[in-house]
């Protein structure tokens, strides 16, 4: 993870291909992949270990992320969202 550009707001496309790279080394590129499982009364035991190991890549992407990006363009993005809504927000900036 060390090896990602810092995100100025003029390397955008090189940070990005640099940080999906990271991401599928350690595989936590499933939240970029799949969409969230809704698990209800009828889930599975597989389905449910799938949802955890979703939400795992989604929390330590968005750590990730953020650590990768100089701390005065984090404001105005979303607070709350998934790694991928966060990474749409900051497509949609850059």
């Amino acid at each position: 993870m060390n090896n990602i550009e810092i995100l100025n707001g003029s390397n955008y496309l090189n940070w990005k291909q640099d940080l999906e790279f990271s991401l599928g080394i350690f595989d936590l590129d499933l939240v970029l992949c799949e969409s969230r499982l809704v698990i209800n009364s009828k889930s599975t035991l597989e389905h449910k270990e799938l949802l955890a190991k979703w939400e795992r890549s989604d929390r330590l992407s968005l750590i990730t992320i953020k650590m990768t990006i100089s701390e005065h363009l984090l404001s105005g993005l979303p607070q709350k969202a998934t790694t991928k809504e966060f990474l749409n927000a900051l497509g949609e900036r850059y």
